[in-house]
């Protein structure tokens, strides 16, 4: 018995309040998982960020001009309320971010010509200053030169540069830094003393107490056409004792514009009839259809079959954002590469290359790990991830082993063809990383980032110094399972890392030591 007319109105109708409780509850979730991995980023910036600052007994401006800051915006207030840094790459709220902001070495004298000054603070030792300011329209231009930055003509560059900042405060805030002197730290304070715009390590106060009133969480705020997000965290030293505040700003206007469309779009679904929806979820599943054949023919150079079948079975796998995971990295890199492409022609090399690259991903592969990527002669890969592996240590080594036996196997036959011979040094790490999609929603890029990547990099690149084929460092001889013969290198102190790093090589065919 066919249905009534308006059976069928309550029937679409019933499917219009699923699509609207489904498109609330995705909004939710949506909302969620976007916030989580902005808290998740901020985290690792803080921690960045920390680790850079801490100190003890006070901050040492001469040692302190050596940090080298994460790529992250933002301001650190010490406990005493004096501004150590602001690092800002664009426009951020900073007005609704601070209280008001004063420079306590500035004099009327500044206002005319440049003027040299002794900053003192409770947490930062004495320093000299060569410091000049403007009245603008809508505020004060404050600019400054550390005596530690041994700038010649100190005055002459801080008088050329105040006159690239323009006559008003607005101006000033966007001005094109590429022009400034890059030894020039610079602060734009409104009339109302809130501070607009700054760049470095300027002698500012402010009040702390009213810091740690506005640090309760985040903040989102709308300025310039943008959402923000001020976020506020505890700023720890070298004791992990507390000993400021740090004030991160992430734009979230994409963000936040991308998951309001989807729910609109959600509204407009739900309002729709049952036929509607049939054809709807008919096009949908063709072109989910559609885009595990794109990521299948994307990444099947990349992925072993193996792992290929487990993310289409879960593509959320491959989503744009990434997250922390204990990974075991790869770095295989050619030997005197240079001098060899100025041996052969085009054609060789490329062969050359070809069959050396196609032996050394089938191994990668034959231990399903990921070729992340081929950087020139150059080789990452790595295991952990996108799926659990805890044979990952085991899946590496023995992939290493692997390449070189086969290299070995390749030299033999280019000796015959008469052809240069390939050496090649292996390195790896296992640690912390953060892995995922870190591309963009036009293109995938499936990668890691992390000390632990930069440390495999480095480790690869001792095998110059030691002579040898494979090192592995000592966080990836202490999950091994498999007996592998290996020979302790030593501590070295790996480039970017802090501490010493244990290392060993591994001695192919050997038995365990």
């Amino acid at each position: 018995m066919r249905p009534s007319l308006g059976q069928v109105k309550w029937f679409a109708l019933l499917f219009a309040a699923f699509f609207a409780a489904t498109t609330a509850a995705q909004y939710v979730f949506v909302t969620h998982e976007a916030d989580s991995t902005i808290q998740a980023e901020l985290e690792v910036k803080v921690d960045e960020i920390i680790k850079r600052v801490g100190y003890r007994d006070g901050v040492d401006p001469a040692a302190y001009f050596k940090v080298d800051y994460p790529q992250s915006d933002f301001v650190i207030v010490l406990g005493d309320g004096s501004v150590l840094e602001t690092w800002l790459a664009a426009q951020h709220p900073l007005r609704n971010a601070l209280p008001r902001v004063r420079c306590p070495v500035l004099s009327d004298t500044a206002f005319r010509e440049p003027t040299a000054v002794t900053y003192r603070s409770d947490t930062i030792l004495p320093e000299h200053w060569t410091v000049m300011a403007r009245k603008l329209a809508g505020g004060t231009l404050i600019a400054g030169i550390s005596a530690l930055q041994e700038v010649p003509d100190a005055k002459g560059k801080l008088a050329d540069n105040l006159e690239l900042f323009g006559e008003t405060a607005e101006e000033a805030t966007l001005v094109n830094r590429s022009k400034l002197e890059n030894t020039l730290e610079w602060a734009v304070i409104s009339d109302d003393g809130r501070l607009l715009g700054a760049d470095g390590r300027l002698p500012l106060k402010t009040d702390a107490m009213q810091i740690g009133q506005m640090s309760n969480g985040e903040r989102r705020i709308s300025s310039g056409g943008r959402r923000e997000l001020v976020a506020y965290r505890q700023l720890l030293d070298a004791s992990r004792q507390p000993v400021g505040t740090i004030i991160l700003f992430k734009d979230i206007t994409l963000q936040e514009s991308a998951v309001a469309s989807q729910a609109r779009f959600g509204i407009a679904v739900a309002a729709a009839s049952f036929i509607a929806f049939l054809a709807l979820a008919a096009y949908y599943a063709a072109r989910q259809e559609g885009e595990k054949q794109a990521i299948r023919q994307s990444f099947q150079h990349y992925f072993s079959p193996q792992i290929m079948d487990a993310i289409l079975r879960e593509p959320e796998k491959l989503r744009l954002g990434g997250q922390r995971r204990e990974v075991t990295i790869l770095f295989s890199d050619i030997r005197s590469f240079t001098s060899l492409t100025e041996q052969l022609p085009p054609q060789e090399l490329s062969r050359l290359l070809r069959e050396y690259f196609d032996a050394m991903t089938e191994e990668v592969f034959a231990t399903d790990g990921i070729v992340d990527k081929y950087i020139g002669d150059a080789i990452m890969a790595f295991w952990g991830a996108p799926i659990e592996q805890p044979d990952q240590a085991d899946r590496a080594v023995r992939t290493a082993i692997g390449m070189v036996k086969r290299l070995r196997q390749l030299q033999e036959k280019w000796k015959a063809e008469g052809m240069p011979v390939l050496e090649a040094g292996i390195g790896i790490n296992l640690g912390i990383a953060t892995v995922g999609n870190l591309g963009s929603t036009k293109r995938f890029d499936y990668t890691l980032v992390g000390d632990a990547v930069n440390a495999a990099s480095r480790i690869e690149q001792l095998n110059k110094e030691y002579r040898s084929h494979i090192i592995i460092s000592g966080t990836t001889r202490e999950q091994l399972t498999m007996p592998v013969s290996t020979k302790d290198l030593g501590e070295v102190q790996v480039r970017g890392k802090d501490k010493p790093v244990r290392i060993y090589e591994v001695e192919v065919g050997g038995a365990e030591t």
